[in-house]
């Protein structure tokens, strides 16, 4: 069964690819950018890391910072290994790839509290990617991917001039309230 999700931003097919279109590749569910590009959108695999290092280094200073809240220069495979080594029982992580292609464009990732019900969210997108609904696409994964695991809110907080991802939460629906102790933070929040 395939369903459509379209609104101006992108359109989401959420079936898979069959193993036999891309060999060798893990498979995943095919977006169209807002401007028809056909993208993979899959969850992250512990062969990841490597491609994940190299996405990290086409990230700009700034991409790293309103992500991270802080600079750092460079990737190492061990910590990319921990990054894509997730522990289903509290995390999901999703990379976006040109389909029949390893190379990372985009990753998303919640962190699930289960006990509080729960989940923190956290995206980035290449720069030669952001602007035509990838980011749309990932937070809308980790929103379905939320709901089917229970849980009742998905949050996140994002630096208050990271502007693309503010407009984006506000067009998905979120509460953004700003952090009492730190005016830099925003908190988006969405009750599910």
């Amino acid at each position: 069964m395939q369903r459509t999700i379209s609104n101006s931003a992108l359109q989401l097919d959420t079936h898979s690819r069959d193993d036999a279109d891309q060999p060798g590749l893990p498979h995943g569910d095919i977006i169209h950018t807002r401007n028809g590009v056909e993208l993979s959108l899959r969850p992250i695999e512990p062969a990841d890391a490597p491609a994940l290092v190299r996405a990290f280094a086409h990230l700009t200073v700034d991409q790293v910072r309103m992500r991270l809240f802080y600079s750092l220069s460079e990737l190492s495979i061990e910590m990319a290994r921990q990054l894509c080594d997730v522990n289903p029982e509290r995390v999901a992580a999703f990379v976006v790839t040109k389909p029949g292609d390893s190379e990372i464009l985009a990753e998303a990732r919640v962190v699930v509290d289960r006990s509080a019900a729960l989940a923190e969210f956290a995206i980035i997108v290449d720069a030669e990617w952001t602007g035509i609904g990838v980011a749309h696409a990932l937070m809308t994964r980790l929103i379905d991917e939320c709901r089917r695991r229970g849980v009742s809110e998905i949050w996140g907080d994002i630096l208050a001039d990271n502007r693309p991802m503010l407009d984006l939460v506000q067009h998905m629906g979120f509460e953004r309230n700003p952090n009492a102790s730190d005016h830099s933070i925003v908190r988006a929040s969405l009750a599910l």
